[in-house]
């Protein structure tokens, strides 16, 4: 540029401002912005015979990239703003491909193979630039043919660049604009590592194979050789950040994670990293956690939120049952920092994305750093990292910050809700931990990945009455009367079952089945009794409101006193096992009082769920499968049947409900549900 351009340059930064900012690699050499640093540093060549007023500068953004990347940047923004020598073009083409970096060149600028050799072939300075490239004694300085500007890299070197972490506005540079500088480079950062290592071959012994190696290639068995695998390799973070580290394997991934572990270490923080876990004594639900409802979030967070799972021993696990297992134990150690290697790789693709978007909910919820490696790019976006490493062979890698809000797994993306069937739900009943299918249906729909099924859920009649509900909604308290048995049958319905495939479990697809189709339903109101919501939030998630823990019936209480009386609990005797032993060391006496009490309450239920005088409803179709049981496999199934769990009241009033017009639903054609 000529000294009236440069002029005309400062003046239009001062007209209109810094609307591109100066742009340096992270040692400060320029990678876009000479011009603009010249009319900053020189006074001459904007027309001023004395420095400046101090607020004339300009902002600079040091990015922590290396001197491959910064050539890249160069060629990118100057293909932007227009041509260029292609001789000169053909000298950063040569350096770049000589830095292994042909394929991040081709894409960035969108070149084929073809254009690419016709570029360098261009250049009347290749035979140079090869042996400059191979010797290293040229120095980095070209002349414009145009204008006759020499560059040389050095000499453009700022020694402060503005970009303490005490300034939080990047308006103190760029008036009229109150943008958060680390928007730009990820500032905001409080800690700061750099990792550098070397290694170094040492001599084998002189083997006949070494020695073949030595005179096939003409290497000497007693040189050695040094590997860069970093080189001041510096990033920003913040100690609730997770990071996730890619690249080629061999690339130096495994060493990072080693590194950046002793530096945590030597910050004091509690560093545990993923390892072999060996065989489990008894159930896995005893390995993890201080008590059962954090091993079960724990297990959640791992994907294996599964009744029968949760009961098994190690051994009895699948590999990639055992390697969530791992992940849940590495989760119970209560640390600081989590180092996770290879993270999926003995997983399908599909559960490695299942289990990094359970594990970053998990850690965002808890305020942990998650440093992960994979040689996988398909686990970037569920991982969903704050910061993201590509590291490359040799001593260079790439840095990327960003600003992660929560969003759906990926996989959401191939998933249909529709219309299920009886069949679609008996597909995945062996999923439920209940097992049997309830009686009464109303609606099932279905969650579908690539067309297969891998949820359900079931709505079915509502009980007529119900005191959590009397307590939520006493427009709907009374008992007996038949207009109260109508407006409940015609107002409301309940949610019984909800099942999804295990492989896809804690992913949040229970939170989207429940939320997008209880409109579906064409009910005013859904409700749900479950035992799980004491453990697991999804329906509040969902949109439920949450009344509380349903008392048990006068029935059930006199069962859970007889059985305490007897020395045992409910707990315990949920196990089949158990309830045989216990029922077999009864005397008679105590048997028949215990059968006279299950008796009362099979009785109990019948009745219960009408939907209309004088016919069987839910509870007498219960008590009938009860009774069928008893007959085949006598009181130990009789008793488990009606053995009264704690569970939880919810429900959901839907917002765009219509009032009903002759006992139907009064919405229009076109109405949102």
């Amino acid at each position: 540029m000529t000294q009236r351009q440069l002029r005309q340059t400062w003046s239009s930064l001062r007209s209109l401002g810094w609307l591109d900012v100066i742009l340096t690699n992270k040692e400060g050499i320029v990678a876009d912005g000479e011009q603009r640093v010249t009319v900053c540093l020189d006074p001459e060549k904007r027309g001023l015979k004395k420095p400046g007023p101090p607020e004339n500068f300009g902002p600079v953004l040091r990015l922590p990239v290396s001197e491959v990347d910064r050539r890249l940047i160069r060629q990118v923004k100057n293909k932007i703003k227009g041509r260029h020598d292609k001789t000169l073009d053909a000298n950063e083409f040569h350096k770049i491909v000589a830095a292994n970096r042909e394929d991040d060149l081709k894409e960035l600028l969108g070149m084929s193979d073809q254009m690419l050799m016709k570029a360098l072939e261009q250049s009347k300075l290749t035979g140079v630039l090869e042996s400059q490239i191979e010797e290293e004694t040229v120095a980095d300085s070209v002349e414009c043919p145009n204008c006759k500007f020499v560059f040389n890299p050095e000499n453009f070197m700022i020694e402060r660049v503005i970009l303490e972490e005490e300034t939080e506005r990047i308006g103190a540079y760029i008036e009229g604009h109150d943008l958060d500088i680390s928007d730009y480079i990820g500032l905001g950062k409080t800690q700061t590592v750099s990792l550098n290592t070397v290694y170094e071959t040492t001599t084998p012994e002189a083997t006949e194979r070494v020695i073949a190696v030595s005179e096939s290639f003409g290497v000497g068995i007693d040189e050695t050789v040094k590997f860069k695998v970093f080189e001041d390799l510096v990033f920003n973070y913040k100690d609730d950040d997770l990071i996730y580290v890619t690249g080629d394997s061999g690339s130096g991934k495994t060493t990072l994670l080693r590194l950046f572990a002793e530096h945590e270490r030597d910050r004091e923080r509690k560093v545990s990293e993923f390892r072999y876990v060996g065989t489990e004594e008894g159930s896995i639900i005893e390995g993890l956690g201080g008590d059962a409802e954090e091993a079960m979030r724990l297990f959640a967070a791992a994907g294996l939120s599964e009744a029968f799972l949760m009961l098994r021993k190690y051994d009895e696990l699948s590999d990639g049952q055992r390697y969530r297992y791992r992940i849940a134990r590495m989760l119970s150690t209560d640390a600081d920092v989590y180092i996770v290697d290879e993270i999926g790789a003995t997983l399908d693709r599909v559960m490695a994305k299942v289990l990094v978007f359970n594990l970053q909910k998990w850690a965002r919820r808890q305020g942990k750093m998650v440093v992960a490696a994979s040689t996988h790019h398909d686990l970037i976006e569920d991982f969903n990292p704050d910061t993201l490493i590509f590291k490359g062979f040799g001593e260079t890698a790439q840095i990327r910050y960003y600003d992660p809000e929560p969003k759906e797994i990926s996989l959401t993306g191939d998933m249909v809700i529709e219309p299920g069937t009886l069949k679609d739900y008996e597909e995945l009943e062996r999923f439920h931990y209940l097992g049997r299918t309830p009686s009464h249906r109303q609606n099932i729909f279905k969650l579908t990945y690539k067309e297969k099924t891998i949820g359900v859920v079931l709505y079915i009649s509502p009980f007529l009455s119900c005191s959590a509900r009397n307590q939520a909604m006493p427009q709907y308290k009374g008992r007996g009367s038949k207009e109260q048995a109508e407006l409940v049958n015609r107002e409301i319905t309940r949610l019984a079952r909800i099942i999804i495939n295990p492989k896809f479990r804690g992913a949040g697809l229970a939170v989207k089945l429940v939320r997008e189709t209880m409109p579906l339903t064409g009910k005013r109101v859904v409700e749900t009794i479950a035992a799980m919501a004491r453990y697991n939030p999804f329906f509040v998630k969902a949109g439920m409101t949450l009344v509380g823990e349903m008392d048990y019936q006068p029935h059930q209480k006199k069962l859970v006193a007889i059985i305490e009386s007897y020395g045992s609990d409910t707990a315990t005797l949920h196990s089949p096992r158990v309830r045989e032993t216990f029922i077999n060391g009864l005397t008679k006496k105590r048997r028949d009082k215990l059968t006279n009490q299950l008796m009362k309450s099979v009785q109990a239920l019948r009745g219960q769920g009408s939907q209309k005088e004088g016919t069987p409803g839910r509870g007498t179709a219960e008590a009938d499968r009860m009774m069928k049981g008893l007959a085949d496999k006598g009181l130990p199934s009789l008793l488990g049947d009606l053995l009264p769990t704690k569970r939880i009241y919810l429900y959901w009033e839907n917002p765009s409900w219509i009032i009903p017009i002759n006992g139907r639903n009064g919405r229009n054609e076109g109405d949102p549900l």
